[in-house]
């Protein structure tokens, strides 16, 4: 995404984006403040009811301080669902071969889902219990 697009998204309720998140990371506009070394009155102003714009330095700071992506506003801004959030938490953690097994298994009958799963749970204990003795 380059600077201009960013820019324009920026005018787009990132106050309300940023009120949103800082409830959700429990942190206040102080704290956010000290995480990032924007000025607290600079952070009251763009989370104000008329907000001020954004520069792209101080949007870059706020979203590293909150461990959010460019494309978590950009979920926000454009209204997209939860999920897109979600398959890209998920593809931070998981590589393509455990995606693609998980997507597999997904696909299997509820019954078979439920034997799967009560077959990996049973394996996990008894790992569990074999290395409480050691």
């Amino acid at each position: 995404m380059d600077r201009k697009s960013v820019q324009i998204l920026l005018n787009y309720n990132f106050g309300d984006y940023l009120k949103e998140r800082l409830g959700e990371h429990d942190m206040t506009l102080r704290q956010l403040s000290i995480k990032t070394g924007i000025d607290y009155i600079v952070l009251s102003k763009i989370t104000s009811s008329r907000p001020r714009k954004t520069t792209y330095q101080e949007f870059i700071a706020i979203m590293w301080a909150l461990n959010e992506d460019v494309e978590d506003f950009l979920d926000y801004a454009l209204k997209r669902p939860k999920v897109f959030r979600i398959t890209r938490e998920a593809g931070r953690v998981l590589n393509v071969n455990e995606l693609a097994s998980i997507a597999r298994i997904m696909r299997l009958k509820p019954y078979q889902r439920d034997a799967l799963f009560g077959m990996i749970d049973s394996i996990v204990e008894g790992f569990l219990k074999a290395n409480e003795n050691n």
